[in-house]
């Protein structure tokens, strides 16, 4: 993690000993128990400073304390409590005298790290970090801190309105506008027919492309910029656009548009130099915890079924678990070769991926050796998805408490909006 540690717990763990303390003699008080109160808050906002919700929280209730009973101080000596709890940080200088509502750079200098405010630091975008087979880790724990980081993030921001999660969403993404597609899936998509190189494979080639979950035909705009392209999408139409069917596309002698269900269909012995999959839920209502999940599998599992029909199939990992590489790695052993690499136009503080599986007659890597390349793939990326996750929380509490959401500043930066426009087609 290049030298950077976030010691970070789910915000349920730190309520809930904030709610039922262990203590040996709860009704002896050696101290008012409003005094003991602000002690217990302090030691668990040291404790557990790097989650946002926890720190704004106890930050909040200091205040309070402070205000009602005008407690300023506390006197802190570290040898009668657990050593297990200050084992990041410099213990000397927790002795003494401490204000009841401390600076947090007073404490980001207790673990060593010289943090700045979100109107100061906006992290970098994602680092170009290459899938390298060989590179190996055991397991995947590091990167899953950052993937329950990022679901406690997710449940706070499910706390807004629908035109505050919009707003937030809007505003904390460096992408203000993506020109010359319609929104970020089709961003996706030609990004990723440039890195994975092909746009020069099938650029003024007569070639098949299949497009599954097309709706309302982003993708498909995209695939008829390659100008001898036969494109099929196989799609369902909600009932709120039954009226209005793929409205990003004017149907053409190159493109084939079937209305149902993929699930439904047999391709039989039809051919195609490339299967696209990005099925989506069509409603707009919030996604159930796990949708996510549920649609990298599925689509892998088409991936598969498909595996006779094609030379290729691309689709975006919105989430992942264990088990979802697991089944990356049966898609794997039908197609022979993968890569993956982080989308430029992926919001940076979700877990998502383009993935790509080629169709080759090498030998299989063993599936022990796959999980584990995989593993040390995702857990490079930790860092920045916390921090990341961090801006995004920050955000959500501005606009939740104060009405008010910073800007990403890479959205008015014309030399970063030059630079992303060479990845579309």
């Amino acid at each position: 993690m290049h030298g950077e540690y976030f010691p970070y717990r789910a915000s349920i763990e730190t309520f809930s000993r904030l709610l039922n303390p262990e203590e040996m003699h709860p009704s002896y008080n050696e101290v008012p128990q409003h005094r003991r109160t602000a002690e217990r808050l302090l030691g668990h906002l040291i404790d557990n400073f790097y989650n946002v919700e926890v720190r704004e929280t106890i930050y909040k209730m200091l205040r309070y304390l402070k205000n009602k009973y005008h407690i300023n101080e506390v006197e802190f000596d570290p040898s009668k409590y657990q050593s297990t709890m200050f084992r990041f940080m410099d213990v000397k200088r927790l002795a003494g005298v401490i204000p009841i509502v401390p600076d947090e750079s007073f404490i980001r200098e207790l673990y060593g790290v010289h943090g700045h405010g979100l109107s100061m630091y906006w992290p970098s975008l994602a680092p170009d970090i290459v899938y390298d087979p060989n590179k190996l880790a055991k397991s995947l724990s590091l990167f899953e801190s950052a993937l329950n980081y990022y679901d406690e993030v997710k449940a706070a921001f499910r706390m807004l309105s629908r035109k505050g999660r919009i707003r937030v969403r809007n505003l904390t993404s460096p992408y203000a506008s993506i020109s010359g597609v319609k929104g970020t899936h089709a961003a996706r998509f030609e990004w990723a027919m440039h890195y994975f190189g092909l746009n020069s494979l099938y650029q003024g080639k007569s070639v098949k492309f299949l497009d599954i979950g097309s709706h309302p035909g982003a993708v498909a705009r995209s695939m008829l910029k390659f100008i001898k392209a036969f494109i099929t999408c196989i799609t369902k139409i909600p009932d709120h656009d039954i009226n209005n069917p793929m409205p990003y596309v004017l149907l053409q002698d190159r493109l084939k548009v079937i209305f149902g269900d993929i699930d439904d269909q047999d391709l039989g012995d039809q051919h195609f130099d490339l299967i696209h999959d990005d099925l989506d839920l069509v409603d707009k209502k919030l996604r159930p915890s796990g949708t996510n999940i549920a649609q990298s599998k599925s689509c892998l599992d088409r991936f598969i079924k498909f595996c006779g029909n094609t030379d290729r199939a691309l689709m975006t990992v919105h989430d992942l678990d264990v088990d979802t590489i697991e089944k990356m790695y049966e898609c794997y052993s039908a197609y022979g070769s993968i890569d993956i690499h982080r989308s430029r136009f992926s919001n940076p503080w979700r877990p998502e991926y383009m993935v790509l599986f080629t169709k080759t007659k090498n030998s299989r890597m063993k599936k022990k050796k796959f999980l584990h390349s995989m593993y040390h793939y995702f857990n490079a990326q930790t860092s920045f998805l916390i921090q990341w996750n961090q801006v995004l929380h920050k955000n959500v509490m501005n606009a939740f408490h104060e009405g008010v959401v910073e800007r990403n500043p890479l959205q008015s930066d014309d030399a970063y909006k030059a630079e992303s426009v060479k990845w579309v087609l």
